[in-house]
């Protein structure tokens, strides 16, 4: 790592000349100098130490990342392709911006809090966070500015947040799937979902009202995040409704490649047999065969947005809008189809 001696050395400058650049106090340097310095710490990049920013500048360049998850996952976290896009693209725009990401995922909601109130950074971006749980983050971290990526249970809100249209995507998705002809469309979820998965079944409930029927509990499953066995259970009763004109809508496509590795496993064909929906368009959908008709949402750019809007607080820009919802596209593929 090039240190701010090797600066000195290469520009031929004082290393207190150098750290005095380094740290903002440039009255007393020539304005060439000032060039000569940034210019060898951008071509050798320089890397400042934070403990050492923190204390010569009064600011810190860490940024907390803390992801509220609301089902056991078999390996981590991070493995979930949802989550892992939305963390990589933060790491990336914060390193961009001159910022480094502290992460922490955590399913207990009190742990979140007293790590993010131990944490000295310049800003908070949550991830799937209730409203009520994002407001008592943000009283317990008093002046450091906070953004949301998918905050859920919004009433009245007061916040910054980057969400999605969750509601018209799942609609139109179902409702697709009724002009596709197909009979009877079931909805499939985990059992501890929560937050956009949530309103994914109320779009699928507007698109049955729309299309003249009614909500069946008996049409909407669910499955076990954690026990592989009771889930693969499930999954096999499923295959009941096989051969009847059916259509299975998955919230989430990670959900929609189990049931159709399930099928297949046993000897069913998808479309023909049974129709397989998802949502997300995340990496499932293309490597599936057939692959996936799904909605898609644009992942990466929740996290560019997220980003951008929480660096304009901390630099004390104005934000104009503090909600911004993100729309949806319908993405057909050949797991359902037509039907006779």
């Amino acid at each position: 790592m090039v240190t701010i001696k090797d600066i000195a050395n290469i520009t031929g400058i004082s290393p207190t000349t150098v750290a005095n650049v380094i740290h903002g106090r440039t009255n007393k340097v020539s304005k060439e100098n000032v060039e000569r310095i940034q210019k060898a710490l951008k071509e050798n990049h320089y890397v400042p130490k934070l403990a050492q920013e923190t204390m010569t500048r009064g600011k810190t360049r860490l940024i907390g990342v803390v992801i509220h998850t609301t089902k056991v996952y078999e390996d981590t976290t991070i493995a979930d392709p949802f989550y892992g896009t939305i963390v990589g693209i933060i790491e990336r725009e914060l390193r961009k911006a001159g910022y480094y990401m502290l992460l922490y995922a955590e399913m207990d909601l009190d742990k979140i809090f007293q790590m993010s109130a131990s944490w000295s950074v310049a800003g908070i971006i949550t991830v799937t966070f209730a409203q009520k749980d994002y407001e008592k983050l943000r009283n317990l971290v008093d002046g450091c500015p906070v953004v949301g990526i998918d905050t859920y249970g919004k009433q009245d809100a007061d916040i910054y947040n980057i969400g999605l249209d969750d509601l018209n995507g799942s609609y139109n998705l179902v409702n697709y799937l009724f002009q596709c002809g197909y009979e009877e469309i079931l909805v499939l979820m985990e059992e501890t979902a929560k937050g956009a998965e949530l309103v994914r079944v109320e779009g699928y409930k507007m698109a049955l009202r729309k299309n003249g029927r009614e909500y069946q509990a008996k049409y909407h499953i669910y499955v076990d995040p954690a026990d592989s066995e009771k889930r693969r259970k499930r999954l096999k009763e499923l295959e009941r409704f096989c051969g009847k004109n059916y259509a299975i809508f998955c919230v989430s496509d990670q959900l929609a490649a189990r049931v159709m590795r399930s099928f297949q496993e046993d000897g069913y064909k998808i479309p023909d047999d049974i129709g397989i929906a998802g949502f997300d368009n995340n990496i499932y959908g293309t490597m599936l065969y057939p692959r996936l008709t799904t909605v898609n949402q644009d992942i990466p750019r929740k996290s560019e947005e997220a980003v951008k809007m929480l660096i304009d607080l901390i630099e004390g820009k104005e934000v104009r809008k503090k909600e911004v919802i993100l729309p949806t596209q319908l993405v057909i593929r050949d797991s359902t189809r037509k039907q006779n």
